[in-house]
């Protein structure tokens, strides 16, 4: 499967309002170093900074910035579907001297995360990753690496791409301020780690797979400030005919009801606000208080928990 679009449709980012555009997933390369190239002057031409994919390694881990009111924001992007899992090569992340994204690993971040977030009042990193169509993160895989195709000898064992969650926390420890990822085309939970919103899989937006599994989907929105992350909530959405559509009614509820699920998989707390369409993100445990519902659920108590 590879993908491409007319170059004249960067209009529609353009329209939407999009500022910086992260290149880091695993059909950027699709078209070859040209494609990527064209892409990344097409979005150059049109004024949107981009990040995550570069004709080497070097500029594949440069961060895009932007300052907003006085808020510099930065962001850096990776992809670990490199193809290492099953062996298949060539590699899709870059190298020494070699095209392609931003590679998700430690060493990566170790490089690229401290540095960018010295730079700005807020690090965003996006991660194109994961396990398609799981409703939660991928761990750590197993030790045992996957034999080589056609019995092939390799110099290095090709084994599973290293677990998303850890990595995220990595991040997180090395200076992130949030953590946005991608891939799975589905939706996944939300987790605070250290004080730092992480959103696992924001599931399609604008998309065109049939598969009615893919077609819930959220934007998160953020409030932020020099310190960082203020506040943060999702609203549901709906890709309608392949269109992002609000989520309203029993759907968006249901939506809402569906991520509170499985951000409690994760320790995490969401507070839907049904009137406004909304589930507030709780950063601090300690702003839940629980109050009885009045009615039973499975023969114990239902609490329903609400921010101060």
């Amino acid at each position: 499967i590879v993908f491409r679009g007319r170059p004249e449709n960067v209009a529609g980012l353009v329209y939407a309002g999009i500022d910086i555009a992260t290149l880091a997933n695993n059909h950027v390369s699709d078209y070859g170093a040209r494609g990527m190239e064209e892409t990344m002057e097409v979005l150059d031409a049109a004024g949107i900074s981009h990040c995550g994919a570069g004709m080497n390694e070097y500029a594949a881990l440069q961060p895009a910035f932007r300052t907003v009111r006085g808020v510099r924001v930065g962001v850096l992007a990776y992809c670990n579907r490199t193809g290492r899992d099953y062996n298949e090569r060539p590699f899709l992340d870059a190298g020494y001297d070699k095209f392609g994204y931003a590679y998700f690993s430690g060493d990566n971040l170790q490089r690229s995360v401290p540095d960018a977030a010295d730079r700005c009042d807020l690090l965003v990193v996006c991660v194109h990753g994961g396990t398609e169509y799981a409703p939660e993160p991928q761990e750590r895989g197993p030790d045992d690496p996957y034999p080589p195709l056609h019995d092939e000898r390799v110099v290095f064992s090709a084994h599973v791409d290293s677990a998303t969650r850890e990595l995220e926390h990595l991040a997180i420890d090395l200076g992130a301020g949030l953590i946005i990822s991608h891939h799975p085309h589905v939706l996944e939970g939300f987790e605070v780690y250290h004080g730092v919103l992480i959103a696992h899989s924001m599931g399609n937006f604008a998309f065109d797979q049939n598969f009615w599994e893919t077609w819930a989907s959220a934007v998160v929105w953020t409030e932020i400030g020099r310190g960082g992350v203020r506040a943060a909530w999702v609203e549901p959405v709906f890709v309608d005919n392949y269109r992002p559509t609000p989520a309203v009614g029993s759907l968006g509820r249901k939506i809402l009801d569906r991520l509170a699920g499985y951000s409690r998989d994760l320790n995490a707390t969401l507070v839907p606000e049904y009137n406004l369409m909304r589930a507030q993100v709780v950063f601090d445990p300690q702003q839940v208080v629980r109050r009885e519902s009045g009615h039973t659920v499975r023969g114990g108590m239902r609490f329903d928990a609400e921010r101060r």
